[in-house]
């Protein structure tokens, strides 16, 4: 699944991984670490064929083919990344991760349009369900459909859609700041400037809020 991680998830696995490094150079020296990670280094045509090894041996597994077009996502390699979606979603035509997956995989390829149709259609499911107020896939689907009517120019409803997102996931730095964006551009000033405002308290680096607050004088 197409994961979104918090500011807050970022730093802690920032620190991790450097804190890692460090221990392992004062173990055992720094010319072994790299020697060591440089030949266990793992290609990511590696990791898309065991990926796909695993769908070839368990064809009707949706988590399987969606994990595997999430791989054909990141190495733009779109077509693929289609393709398995759509499988995984005749397999399972509510499966979220699927869904999203699809979406964003029609945004990255210049569709607006058809990504819009999966993100609805991940919303009318889910939207729905039991667990609706925590589910991480129908936020990215609120996000992501967010970010495409930004885009559009379509600025109330792509407020929104961001305030739909950040009622399951309020944590969410650039959420906030793509909302007070669309704010500011539909004309709610005092919106948009408590927008950045939450925006900067989650992610005090994050220069495009700083700079939208500054132009709206707040």
């Amino acid at each position: 699944m197409l994961e979104r991680l918090t500011d807050k998830q970022i730093e802690t696995s920032i620190r991790t991984i450097i804190a890692l490094i460090v221990i392992a150079i004062l173990a055992v020296g720094a010319n072994y670490v790299y020697q060591k990670y440089s030949s266990t280094d793992v290609k990511a045509t590696d990791i898309i064929d065991k990926a796909l090894s695993k769908v070839k041996s368990q064809p009707r597994n949706e988590r399987a083919r969606t994990e595997l077009a999430d791989l054909l996502v990141g190495q733009n390699r779109l077509e693929e990344a289609l393709k398995q979606y759509g499988q995984a979603i005749k397999l399972n035509e509510k499966y979220g991760p699927a869904l999203v997956g699809m979406g964003v995989a029609y945004q990255k390829n210049g569709d607006e349009q058809k990504a819009i149709a999966s993100f609805e259609k991940e919303i009318s499911v889910a939207s729905s369900g039991q667990n609706a107020a925590i589910d991480k896939n129908l936020e990215k689907a609120y996000f992501y459909k967010g970010k495409i009517l930004l885009d559009k120019g379509s600025y109330k409803e792509a407020v929104k859609s961001f305030k739909n997102a950040l009622k399951i996931e309020p944590s969410m730095s650039d959420t906030h700041y793509l909302l007070g964006k669309a704010q500011k551009e539909s004309g709610q000033k005092q919106e948009a400037i408590t927008s950045f405002k939450k925006a900067l308290k989650l992610n005090p680096s994050l220069t495009a809020a700083k700079k939208g607050l500054e132009d709206l004088g707040g």
